[in-house]
């Protein structure tokens, strides 16, 4: 039997793709970030904007996925991977393929196959070298740096930060007490007993004077 693949950007089909990532990273002995993210980001989007997403289907089982987003004339690989089944039946080429053909289709130019190390995962790394064909192009990105400044600017931060999460705090502590004074009802009064005389209070009012003395 042959591999199927079934194509959108449906939510169960990219929670599909989450799940079979999340066994890859099992499988590789890797923690790599949440894949969820994009998923929830995707239902965010306008239609035009979705991701797309692909599924490897062999034998009425999904053993591989690849998502993809399109930026103006570029793709990108948000996110891939492939379950053991998926591997003997080399099922991934199968949808990059496929994905290539729906970023041309969509005025694609370049395909975007995000990163690469070729020390850590030498495996990845010769996969998407060979995907890239005869021409690949390899762009090194300076990381994220931090750098804690002059003690004026770390101290400015420091209390902008600060006011933030206090607002934050205050913003969702006046939100609620708005809620309770919105639903709040007062009490009903309700009306006090009569009393009743016992015969002490009535020989009182017995003897008590009625005029002028």
């Amino acid at each position: 039997m042959g591999i199927e693949v079934v194509e959108g950007s449906h939510a169960e089909l990219l929670e599909t793709i989450d799940d079979i990532f999340v066994e890859t990273q099992r499988r590789k002995g890797f923690k790599a970030y949440d894949s969820r993210t994009f998923t929830r980001i995707n239902e965010a989007l306008p239609p035009r904007r979705k991701m797309r997403a692909f599924l490897a289907m062999h034998e009425g089982r999904p053993v591989a996925g690849v998502v993809v987003s399109l930026f103006g004339t570029t793709g990108q690989m948000q996110n891939s991977a492939t379950l053991e089944a998926g591997l003997r039946v080399n099922a991934a080429y199968l949808l990059q393929w496929r994905a290539l053909l729906w970023i041309k289709a969509n005025g694609g130019l370049r395909y975007d196959l995000h990163g690469v190390n070729a020390q850590t995962n030498p495996g990845v790394y010769q996969f998407k070298r060979g995907l890239a064909g005869k021409h690949p192009v390899e762009t090194v990105h300076l990381g994220t740096f931090e750098t804690p400044g002059p003690l004026p600017s770390r101290l400015l931060v420091q209390s902008g930060e600060s006011m933030r999460i206090h607002a934050d705090r205050w913003k969702t502590q006046a939100g609620a007490m708005v809620n309770r004074l919105r639903n709040w009802k007062p009490p009903q009064a309700e009306p006090a007993p009569a009393e009743e005389m016992d015969a002490s209070d009535a020989a009182v009012l017995a003897k008590a004077p009625t005029g002028p003395a």
